[in-house]
C-alpha cells in the first residue's frame, strides 16, 4: 500500500483491525435496529448488543489513535485507504 508502505508491520496490522471494526461496527448496529424494529427482543437484548457496540467503538477509537499519534497516520489516508484508493 503505497500510504502505508513506509510504516510498520504494526501500522498495518492497526490499519486491518480498523477496517474489521468499521464493517462489524457497521453490520451490528444494523442488526440492532432490525430486530429492535421487529419488537422480538428484550430490553436487555438490546442493552448487551448495544454494550458490545459501544466497546467496539471504543476499540476503533484506540485504534484510531494509535495510527495517527505513534505511526503517523492521517485520519484522511484512511479514508482514502478504506474506499479502495491506494496513491
Amino acid at each position: 500500500m503505497g500510504l502505508l508502505k513506509n510504516k510498520s508491520w504494526q501500522a498495518q496490522d492497526l490499519y486491518n483491525e480498523y477496517l474489521e471494526l468499521k464493517v462489524d461496527i457497521s453490520e451490528k448496529i444494523i442488526n440492532l435496529e432490525f430486530v429492535k424494529s421487529m419488537g422480538e427482543i428484550t430490553a436487555e437484548e438490546v442493552a448487551t448488543r448495544e454494550n458490545s457496540i459501544n466497546e467496539k467503538v471504543m476499540r476503533l477509537r484506540t485504534v484510531l489513535n494509535q495510527l495517527r499519534v505513534e505511526h503517523n497516520v492521517q485520519l484522511e489516508d484512511l479514508i482514502i485507504l478504506s474506499f479502495g484508493f491506494d496513491i
